[in-house]
């Protein structure tokens, strides 16, 4: 889709989040990856790791991340 001079793309894959979403970007050349973060806090990200933070280290360009705050997103925490 198309807003203002920007394009969107959304893809659908399988297999690891954090690989698929590298991969992704660099097969479509993109500018910057958006996504959500659940911010479970620094223990959670030292025992299991966190897409966001692979995806920061590994993407070919620019992520922004944005804290999910909304009542669904805090569910999970």
């Amino acid at each position: 889709s198309r807003c203002a001079a920007c394009t969107v793309t959304t893809l659908l894959r399988v297999g690891r989040p954090y690989e698929e979403i590298v991969a992704g970007a660099k097969e479509e050349d993109v500018d910057l990856i958006v996504m959500a973060t659940h911010g479970r806090g620094e223990v959670h990200r030292l025992l299991v790791g966190s897409v966001a933070d692979k995806v920061i280290r590994l993407a070919p360009c620019p992520v922004l991340t944005v804290k999910d705050t909304s009542v669904a997103g805090q569910a999970f925490a």
